[in-house]
């Protein structure tokens, strides 16, 4: 947080309490982070074998501020508990929520058991729960059908909803979820659209940038891709307020996106890269080559840049899509995937827009847009949120950062034989929202 401070918290038992310094705009939601043992961190951090004397160690070195412990228990904070496969020290996993884990293989599963010392108010309703790993929205389905798994959620497309509903005696439901799809450019690669290109003509390097976008069929993706799956889907107006919300129409019409890039414009796009004198103009487009949905779309955005004469290439793959996308950033000049919604909080977009922010990987700095940020970081009238995200948008339309696509198209399916109750949400955690209302299906209540 940076405009937002926190002073030192007071502990009392298990009751926290923590004071700001300054208004915060999304301190009702700020807190909802995972938590983490303080005594396992204490005893890995500080070498201290006792469970209560590590915790007093942890409480102590954050009270006294004291650098040199604090460095040791951030390392541990930020290392220890990052893991893709079950640690030996089981620690590690220690959980105080309603279940724990039990087994944890790379890419393929998780098993979680009910955890008999929790006593919170929502409890575990099925007894063991495995989670797995399939990253092939058809081969979800299938695992389905077969009975290797009982609820599924996977990336919706025609052919995976008729799929599903092929399937007799399933539950399936279809809503909006909280991911939205978008396409956002590199300003700092050495590319078509960074300035350095052209020796450091920001200008230019602008132009080029409003070309291409000029060209992307928004609307032609959302009416041949996901109006199949939701006859209402429109084209997403907004880069930080969901459909639907309080502020989205006003956002909306005050960032310009739509009247901007809201069509396809080819004269426009050539009018541009003539002005610029860069007659052609060649783009590597990252996207992860695995998901149908997504080749579609690369295959509708190139075929428009084609006629502006904008030629739209799939960038080469060093490691993987999500990898390559922070660590990879001069194999490619545009970037197509989905921001997951991780909450409601009104400020959460400031990662991927402001300077140097966690989740801007492309370079993109306007000192207004930060400044507005910091703005927004202590505004708690939903109003002025509302003028603030507006104004950040409309600097992001005129610096041609980017352009919204869509909102996801969610499908659910479930066996009512094997487990009832399913109550997604479109945040997180998606299908696991409600795991206390789930109930043995009928099946397993006729055993």
């Amino acid at each position: 947080m940076r405009a937002a401070l926190i002073e030192t918290p007071e502990i009392d038992g298990s009751t926290i309490t923590f004071t700001y310094t300054k208004p915060f705009a999304d301190w009702e939601t700020c807190m909802t982070a995972p938590t983490l043992p303080s005594h396992v961190v204490g005893q890995r951090a500080l070498d201290e074998s006792d469970a209560e004397a590590a915790t007093q160690a942890v409480q102590d070195a954050i009270l006294n501020n004291d650098v040199d412990t604090l460095s040791k228990i951030a390392k541990v904070w930020s290392t220890d508990f990052n893991y893709t496969e079950l640690p030996d020290d089981a620690n590690l996993y220690l959980s105080n929520g309603a279940y724990v884990m039990t087994d944890f293989v790379k890419d393929q599963y998780m098993t979680l058991k009910a955890n008999e010392a929790y006593e919170g108010a929502n409890k575990a309703s099925i007894g063991t729960v495995t989670v797995r790993w399939n990253g092939d929205p058809m081969g979800q389905v299938q695992a389905l059908q077969n009975g290797e798994v009982d609820l599924i959620s996977p990336q919706s497309t025609a052919d995976v909803l008729e799929a599903i509903q092929a399937i007799d005696s399933l539950k399936v439901e279809t809503s909006d979820e909280g991911t939205y799809e978008h396409v956002d450019l590199q300003f700092a690669n050495g590319g078509p659209f960074d300035p350095a290109t052209y020796g450091g003509d920001a200008d230019k390097a602008l132009k080029v940038r409003q070309a291409f976008l000029k060209t992307i069929p928004r609307q032609d993706i959302v009416d041949s891709l996901i109006k199949p799956l939701n006859e209402n889907a429109q084209v997403r107006s907004s880069y930080t307020v969901v459909p639907g919300s309080p502020n989205y129409d006003a956002v909306s019409e005050a960032s310009g996106q739509d009247a901007q890039f809201g069509e396809v414009d080819i004269e426009g796009a050539k009018a541009l890269l003539a002005e610029a004198g860069v007659p052609a103009v060649n783009v590597r487009l990252l996207f992860d080559p695995e998901n149908t949905r997504r080749q579609n779309e690369f295959q509708l955005i190139a075929a428009s840049a084609a006629e502006a004469g904008i030629t739209v290439t799939p960038y080469q793959v060093q490691a993987d899509w999500g990898t390559d996308l922070s660590n990879a950033t001069s194999y490619y000049d545009a970037a197509l995937f989905g921001w997951q919604s991780q909450s409601t909080a009104v400020t959460e977009s400031d990662a991927n827009y402001r300077t140097d922010a966690t989740n801007n990987f492309y370079g993109y700095s306007n000192p207004e847009v930060d400044s507005l940020f910091d703005e927004l970081q202590v505004a708690t009238d939903p109003d002025e949120q509302g003028e603030l995200l507006g104004q950040i948008e409309k600097h992001l339309v005129d610096d041609a950062f980017g352009v919204t696509l869509f909102q996801f198209p969610g499908v659910t399916a479930w066996n009512p034989e094997k487990i009832d109750g399913i109550s997604k949400i479109s945040i997180n955690p998606t299908i696991f929202a409600g795991f206390w209302n789930w109930t043995p299906g009928s099946a397993a209540s006729a055993s």
